[in-house]
């Protein structure tokens, strides 16, 4: 499964188009796509986080929600029918940050009501654990 839109400087009226301001840099004009990540993807995308910084290595819980959700968008992510390798946070524009963001919560993520319907326990668990 993936998602797929284009990003343009003025809107042509085509479907799934995300029009940015006139200034935007021409690398983040194009047709981007988001697919779903394999279980490996992302264990592979974490290893790579680790292996990247010395600080990591040492102290892997240093790695923040933000820092592996945006390693996980690059991994999902292609701009052009291109790997994006690299996205640089303090030039993207934001609209288009939310929305690779957004697609890839939506294709890779679980939402809070989803893991607290998927991890409560079952009603045999419940009746078990009330009749011990």
């Amino acid at each position: 499964m993936h998602i797929e839109f284009e990003t343009v400087k003025k809107s042509t009226g085509k479907r799934k188009e995300l029009v940015l301001p006139e200034d935007t840099l021409e690398e983040y004009i194009g047709t981007w796509k988001i697919h779903t990540l394999s279980a490996q993807e992302g264990i592979d995308a974490l290893d790579e986080l680790i292996t990247e910084k010395d600080e990591y290595k040492e102290n892997p819980e240093l790695i923040t929600e933000a820092v592996f959700r945006k390693k996980m968008i690059e991994k999902a992510t292609t701009k052009d029918g291109k790997p994006v390798t690299s996205i640089n946070t303090e030039k993207i524009p934001n609209k288009l940050w939310q929305i690779l963001t957004a697609a890839n919560q939506k294709l890779n993520g679980l939402s809070n009501e989803e893991a607290r319907f998927l991890l409560e326990p079952s009603a045999s668990t419940k009746k078990q654990s009330t009749q011990q």
